[in-house]
């Protein structure tokens, strides 16, 4: 069976479906579909969300620790891989090694963290706080999102409930005009 053949036999049920339906139905059956779909995207935008300010949480941690390793006086080549800082989200110790190795995609600059100079410090410091930075904005735009999601599922159901309102309303004067 091919894509079309499902897509038809799903489009046959769902007609079939809803010629036993009367139009409030429909109309709180599509409003519930669509709530459902909202509902969906706002929990995985969410949780994406969660994991980003995770991610931001333990890039501030990281950035400091570099930035603690700065010195006006000391310009010698070091070696800052095995440099610790805790990790505000799960609370364990790690070293920068650590942490660019459990984030690559944070790693923009080609910094040998073996051997890095006063210099290779100011760039990593840059680098890492341009990556805050653009994390923070992602975040924002998120944030945008989750609003606007947030105000279309709560829309689903004004629009059901006006419905169901509607529907008892008109029910009552029909039977309100049948006992008269």
């Amino acid at each position: 069976m091919n894509i079309n053949e499902i897509t038809m036999k799903s489009l046959d049920a769902q007609l079939a479906q809803a010629s036993k339906m009367d139009i409030d139905e429909m109309i709180l059956s599509a409003m519930l579909q669509r709530s459902n779909n909202v509902y969906d995207e706002l929990e995985g935008l969410t949780n994406q969300m969660k994991g980003r300010n995770n991610l931001l949480s333990t890039l501030g941690a990281a950035l400091a620790a570099v930035q603690g390793q700065m010195s006006d006086t000391d310009t010698s080549a070091k070696d800052i891989s095995k440099v610790k800082f805790t990790d505000p989200v799960s609370g364990k110790e790690m070293t920068l090694g650590e942490f660019y190795t459990e984030h690559p995609e944070l790693k923009t600059t080609s910094i040998d963290l073996t051997k890095v100079d006063s210099s290779g410090l100011k760039s990593l410091v840059t680098s890492l706080t341009s990556k805050q930075d653009s994390l923070n904005n992602d975040s924002q735009s998120d944030t945008l999102r989750i609003q606007s999601m947030t105000s279309a599922y709560n829309k689903c159901f004004d629009m059901a409930s006006n419905v169901i309102t509607k529907s008892s309303t008109t029910k009552s004067g029909i039977i309100s005009n049948l006992k008269s």
